[in-house]
Parts: structure tokens; C-alpha cells; sequence
């Protein structure tokens, strides 16, 4: 009989350790396959994950990223990267990794810059031979590789990367071998003509000279697709206008049908650039109660909380006054006045609870520059959370290390959301939160009612 009680009593604690969080992975992969890093994470996750995928399918695209304390849904996510997988989740615990493409064949190849180091984001295109035709096309990871499904035959891969001249490879196998590409002087210089005068006009001057102050993306879309461009608005809409490099066919791309969008590092830059992907929002701060997908990157996560930002415009108005002299019918003449608003960048931060469909706005950088105006919206908008506004009310918060860094509110709020100190439903607009809110309760309540269950029995 005790032996029945002791098993019982660990099937439900084992039961309350899977419900009460994801368990966390970490991994540095340097030029693994994909396959071989799935099974690598299959047998970790073994018990609570069954990932299925065919090794054939997967053994040519290789890995290199480090994953840190990410869900295992998460972390093969961030393996896949720019590459033409996709990942879906049935259920509770079956992953299925595939190909997106069926094509027989493979076309792979490094990408390196003029002093051998592996180029990242550059982008590889397949032409045919014969009329130029674009036949296939993707982005090298961060070891410069590149693995592009394609139809076994003659292909020319033309590689692009911004200060850089465009690179033409004719390749009749399947492996285009190591790329080097070439420095152009005059890239980010200004512009040069040869030839005749009237090859280039003055829109296309114009417009390329604005191209290097706009910011350098790479879109990654759902089918796959991949376009290198020019951002030409900020990520606050559910749309975004995209200068696809010759600086006279702009293009809008609907946010919804992005995978992923990731801004090109400059030369000399330090800091790795941003990845955004499009997260459902409800904009309270733009006054829109309807969900849109919006363009976010992630800058918090844990078991229960993710934390994401969007660079946004906010606006600071001024008032001028011009006077216009005396006419015949108002002879005293008239004082007008003239309200102007100046655009200026800053950054939007959202929250969005595990189980929940939807993030909410918490806070527009630019917003609330006084101490006491801070204190007044950060409690309006987390008025739910008792705990949240007691460490704002709290001697120990330091106002100006919040408008800094307003993500230092996020584990304040994620130990919130653990302990279950919370006054209602975290995303009312959103159908899934009750389920989510009632299956937190269900969570926290096991171990206990675990214990109890296994102390009565064994009375």
C-alpha cells in the first residue's frame, strides 16, 4: 500500500514540476547540423517534448548561435534563424521540424568579407541563365553559410551586402564553394558616374543619397521569401514601406505576413543588431482597444513573462505667432497663431504573459519626464498588480534608472505574476487570459494538494 501512495505522491509532484513552468535550455552550437542539434535537444527534453523531423531533410543546414535560457519551442527558433524550416507545435508536446521547400536539391555555399571573416545577413540570390530570372534566393547565418533548396541545374548565385560590391557566381553543383566579396570604395561615398552623364538622373541621385541615412533590413516572410532594403518608416504600424535598393520602387509589406525583420549591423559597429517578429498588441497608449500585429523585439523572458520594444515616433508640439499687415477690409491687420509638431525617436516596451495571445503597452519612453507624472502612469496602467505599484511607491526606486532601462519593472512584475498577486484577469481583450489566469491557480495549487492527498492516504 505505501509503495501505491509513494508512487502516486510523485506522479502528482512530477505532474506539478511540468505545470509550473518550461524547463530552460542553453547551448552554444558552432557549425552543428540542424539535425544533429535537434536530437541533441530531443534527448534533453525527452519526457516532456517528442521533436520530429526527417536527418536527410535537415543534415545540410548548419547551426551557429548560442541559446540562453530559452523554452525549447524558443531555442529551435532561434536555431532556424533566416533559414527555410518551419517549426509547429501540436498539443502539449509534439514539434514538427521540416523543410519548407521540396526541392530535390540544395545550393551551399560561405559567404566571406575581404579579411576571411563570415559575413552575416548577406543576401544570396539564384538567377536562371538564361533570362535572369529569379529562381531562388536566402541569408547567410552568422557563419557566413547559406543553403538555398533549388532545382539541380546551371544557376548564377549573385551575393549583395551593403559597402560591398555585388558578387556573380556561375555554379553548375550543388556547392558554390567559399565567396569572397569585394570592398566598394564608393558604396557609401558620394556617388560616381560613368559613362554618360544621363545614365543616372537626378531622382535617382536624390533618392540613393537618402538611402544611406536610412537604416539597412533584412525581411525574412512566412513563404520564406527574403528582400534586403531600406527601412523608409519607423515599426509603429501594422504595415511598413521598404526601399528595395534602387531608390524608386518602395514597397508595403502587411507585418502579419513577416517572420522575421533584422536590421543590418554598419561597419565598425559594436552592438549586434536587433531581430523583430511580429507579436499581437492592443495599443492603449495609441488609444486602440483591436489587436494588431506589431514588429517587437524581445528584451526579457521567463517561465511565465516575455518583455518586448519597437522603436516608435513620438511628437512635441510649439506655438509661433506671425502677423499679416492691414488691409482695406481689417485695417488693424491679424495675429495668427501656428502650432507646430516635431517628430523625434524613442521606444515603445510591452509585456505579454506566457499563455496570453496579446502584449500591452506599458511604457512610451519619452512620456512623463517628472517623477511624479512617472509614478502616475506606471500605477494606472499596472493598477492590477499590488506589488508593482508598491515598489514604484517604494523609497528604493530609482525614477531616472527607469526611464533608462523601463524593462527593470518586468521582474517585479514576473514575480507577480508567480506568486499569484494579482487583482483580476492580466489581458481582459484577450480570450485566451482566463484560461490562462485559471490555469496559473490550477498550477500553484498542485504541490499542495499533492501533499494533502499523499498525507491523508497515508493516515
Amino acid at each position: 500500500m505505501k509503495q501505491w501512495l509513494i508512487i502516486l505522491l510523485c506522479c502528482l509532484w512530477t505532474c506539478a514540476s511540468w505545470a509550473g513552468g518550461e524547463k530552460l535550455v542553453s547551448h552554444k552550437y558552432k557549425d552543428v547540423s540542424m539535425a544533429e542539434a535537434l536530437l541533441q535537444l530531443g534527448r534533453e527534453c525527452k519526457g516532456r517534448y517528442v521533436i520530429n523531423f526527417m536527418y536527410d531533410e535537415l543534415e545540410d543546414f548548419r547551426v551557429t548561435t548560442s541559446v540562453r535560457k530559452q523554452t525549447v519551442p524558443a531555442a529551435i527558433r532561434q536555431m532556424i534563424g533566416h533559414y527555410p524550416i518551419s517549426m509547429t507545435v501540436e498539443g502539449d508536446s509534439a514539434i514538427y521540424v521540416e523543410c519548407i521547400s521540396k526541392a530535390q536539391g540544395r545550393l551551399k555555399g560561405i559567404v566571406i568579407d575581404e579579411n576571411g571573416q563570415p559575413l552575416e545577413y548577406a543576401n544570396v540570390t539564384l538567377l536562371s541563365p538564361s533570362d535572369s530570372a529569379a529562381v531562388g534566393g536566402g541569408v547567410t547565418t552568422a557563419s557566413g553559410r547559406f543553403v538555398i533548396p533549388y532545382e539541380p541545374r546551371s544557376v548564377i548565385a549573385r551575393v549583395t551586402y551593403v559597402g560591398y560590391k555585388p558578387s556573380y557566381h556561375r555554379c553548375h553543383t550543388d556547392d558554390a564553394g567559399t565567396i569572397r566579396m569585394e570592398l566598394d570604395n564608393f558604396a557609401l561615398d558620394d556617388i560616381t558616374i560613368t559613362g554618360n552623364k544621363d545614365q543616372t538622373t537626378k531622382k535617382e541621385k536624390k533618392h540613393k543619397k537618402r538611402n544611406k541615412e536610412r537604416q539597412h533590413v533584412i525581411i525574412v516572410f512566412n513563404d520564406s521569401t527574403v528582400i534586403d532594403g531600406y527601412l523608409m518608416d519607423d515599426l509603429t504600424g501594422d504595415k511598413i514601406r521598404v526601399d528595395t535598393g534602387d531608390g524608386l520602387n518602395s514597397k508595403t509589406f502587411q507585418v502579419k505576413n513577416i517572420r522575421s525583420l533584422t536590421f543590418v549591423a554598419a561597419p565598425g559597429d559594436t552592438v549586434p543588431p536587433k531581430s523583430y517578429s511580429p507579436v499581437m498588441v492592443i495599443d492603449e497608449i495609441a488609444g486602440s482597444k483591436k489587436a494588431k500585429a506589431r514588429l517587437l523585439a524581445k528584451v526579457y523572458e521567463s517561465e511565465t513573462l516575455l518583455g518586448y520594444t519597437s522603436p516608435a515616433t513620438d511628437y512635441y508640439s510649439y506655438e509661433t505667432q506671425s502677423y499679416s499687415g492691414p488691409t482695406k477690409a481689417n485695417p488693424g491687420g491679424t495675429w495668427h497663431t501656428h502650432v507646430h509638431q516635431v517628430a523625434f525617436k524613442t521606444q515603445k516596451y510591452y509585456y505579454q504573459v506566457k499563455g496570453n495571445s496579446i502584449a500591452m503597452p506599458y511604457w512610451l519612453l519619452s512620456w512623463s519626464p517628472s517623477k511624479a507624472s512617472m509614478k502616475h502612469h506606471i500605477k494606472k496602467i499596472f493598477k492590477h498588480f499590488p506589488s508593482v505599484i508598491e515598489t514604484v511607491n517604494g523609497n528604493d526606486f530609482d525614477s531616472k534608472q527607469f526611464f533608462k532601462q523601463p524593462e527593470v519593472l518586468l521582474p517585479v512584475l514576473d514575480q507577480a505574476l508567480q506568486d499569484g498577486s494579482y487583482e483580476a484577469v492580466i489581458v481582459a481583450e484577450d480570450r485566451h487570459a482566463s484560461r490562462t489566469d485559471a490555469l496559473l491557480k490550477v498550477v500553484r495549487a498542485l504541490p499542495g494538494v499533492a501533499l494533502i492527498v499523499g498525507l491523508l492516504l497515508l493516515l
